[in-house]
């Protein structure tokens, strides 16, 4: 499969402060990369230096085909961009914005036409067309972003947050649409912070601090924590029918940690193969116990943002 993104190396500092050190990744042409990191990790730096709009500081980065210091005007002919603060003109109607960005790419004409009833037809939003775009939801909005993005059928779009701020039915309904643009060949370079996103794309990267810490695909990072010895096995128990307080459970000192959200509490053991004897004992106290969990990707990143901030402390 061919790369539509690949990265060597690529570095950006401001004075003394790195704000991405070194990175190095590829992304596979029709795939939906997601790249994950806390606030100030260096996502946003990094689309920015792949869009040519920032001069990376040492290494080079291609983004299909093109260099992305020396052929960025090709690069912007041939990607989309999208985030939670997109540019649209709220007093603009739906269908005004969609000409306007036409107009930015250089399509006029019939084509605009064609182009603008596929996307009303893809996105649902022929009804709203009229509409000033200031009126809609958040929801509806993101969809118009997105219409706005890709009216150039552009081969790659950056996402960056998307969804952010997006009611939970309204952000179904955007994968959907994501989804069905990855059918279609298009390669999506997503950032989130909602860990049920991330465990939807076929590849992701974690940065933290700057640092690409975890990169691959989604079920062979979390199989490969798994494998990890000494990794916490969590145990997860539902209180019924109000949750008791809370106390401390001791199991051979093997015991990691204990977090407790509304009636869920989850019991975290550092020694997988004794997490038999914390079911025992939670079934003595009364709790419903709903078994060993499988491990999610947010369990593997806690744990890995967890470890490179004690590296940063300098206890590890």
């Amino acid at each position: 499969m061919k790369d539509a993104i690949a990265i060597n190396r690529l570095t950006k500092k401001y004075g003394d402060h790195v704000v991405v050190n070194q990175l190095s990744l590829n992304v596979e042409e029709g795939e939906i990369f997601g790249f994950l990191g806390p606030n100030g990790s260096g996502k946003t730096t990094t689309i920015k230096m792949l869009c040519g709009l920032v001069a990376p500081s040492a290494g080079t980065a291609t983004v299909n085909g093109f260099d992305i210091t020396r052929e960025a005007d090709q690069i912007r002919r041939t990607i989309g961009y999208m985030s939670q603060r997109f540019s649209l003109y709220d007093t603009l109607t739906v269908e005004q914005n969609l000409n306007f960005y036409a107009e930015l790419y250089g399509l006029f004409g019939e084509k605009v036409r064609l182009r603008k009833q596929e996307l009303m037809d893809m996105t649902g939003l022929g009804a709203y067309r009229k509409k000033q775009v200031g009126t809609l939801s958040g929801g509806w909005k993101q969809r118009v972003a997105l219409g706005c993005a890709i009216i150039h059928e552009p081969s790659l779009i950056f996402l960056d947050e998307p969804t952010a701020g997006v009611d939970p039915v309204a952000r179904r309904l955007l994968w959907d649409l994501f989804f069905d643009l990855s059918k279609s060949g298009m390669t999506l370079f997503v950032t989130t912070h909602y860990m049920d996103e991330a465990e939807r794309c076929d590849s992701v990267g974690y940065i933290h601090m700057g640092n690409l810490i975890a990169c691959g695909k989604v079920t062979d990072l979390i199989e490969k924590d798994d494998s990890i010895e000494g990794q916490p096995e969590p145990v997860e128990v539902v209180f019924e029918p109000a949750p008791p307080v809370v106390s401390p459970i001791k199991v051979d000192n093997v015991l990691q940690d204990i977090k407790q959200t509304g009636y869920r509490l989850r019991v975290e053991v550092c020694d997988a193969g004794r997490a038999n004897n914390v079911h025992m004992q939670m079934k003595t106290t009364g709790q419903t116990v709903t078994g060993k969990r499988k491990k999610t990707l947010e369990d593997l990143f806690v744990n890995l943002t967890e470890t490179e901030e004690l590296k940063a402390l300098g206890r590890q």
